[in-house]
């Protein structure tokens, strides 16, 4: 991997989780590489990160701005800690078919409280430098 990084041919890691490793591969990345340009850590951070949530259908349900703002906050701090600079929430698809198997990561069949919650996510859910 350290040879593919330094050869420019790596842009993105998924679910690299360990701070030091990330270090390690974005020391490579910066400073061996010819570009020098730092590797996009990414994780699937739907309802938390070391902190659980509810899922996000749950957290829709309460109508409730404040704890989902909250909520996004403490997954924020901790997967930027680790390094996580890119992640794959919130998920805002109007979902109307319950036979979706990915339903319960969005905010329900309605477009404004989709609207409302992606946006109290987003308030807090953005990298903490």
């Amino acid at each position: 991997m350290a040879g593919l990084i330094k050869e420019g041919k790596v842009g993105s890691l998924l679910n690299l989780t360990d701070p030091e490793l990330v270090n390690r591969v974005q020391e490579i990345a910066v400073k061996k590489s010819r570009l020098g340009i730092p590797v996009l850590m990414s994780r699937d951070v739907i309802h938390g990160y070391k902190t659980i949530f509810p899922i996000p259908l749950g957290q829709a349900a309460t109508f409730n701005l404040e704890i989902v703002e909250a909520g996004a906050r403490v997954a924020a701090i901790e997967a930027s800690s680790d390094g996580i600079r890119w992640t794959f929430a919130p998920m805002i698809d109007v979902s109307r078919d319950a036979r979706w198997g990915r339903m319960a990561e969005s905010c329900g069949e309605d477009p404004y409280l989709n609207a409302v919650m992606g946006a109290a996510w987003y308030a807090d859910f953005r990298v903490i430098r």
